[in-house]
């Protein structure tokens, strides 16, 4: 851990933020794991959008080539 987090988390416990050192990591360590759930789920929901554009790009041509072939 870097010393900028070290100085935080100590901070914190003077100021009685935090009852430890042990406290401050559980914080930090719950907010790593909020934020990548919440990062895994943006991913996710980019995914889905560009199958769907994906798809409906696919679906658009499908219809101009019946178009030409019904013409």
């Amino acid at each position: 851990m870097d010393r900028e987090c070290l100085d935080w988390v100590d901070e914190k416990v003077r100021n009685r933020s935090f009852a430890n050192r042990s406290h401050g990591f559980e914080f930090l360590i719950a907010r790593f794991k909020e934020r990548q759930q919440i990062q895994n789920i943006l991913t996710n929901q980019n995914i889905n959008n560009q199958n769907l554009t994906r798809q409906k790009s696919q679906a658009q041509s499908e219809n101009r080539t019946r178009r030409k072939i019904l013409e």
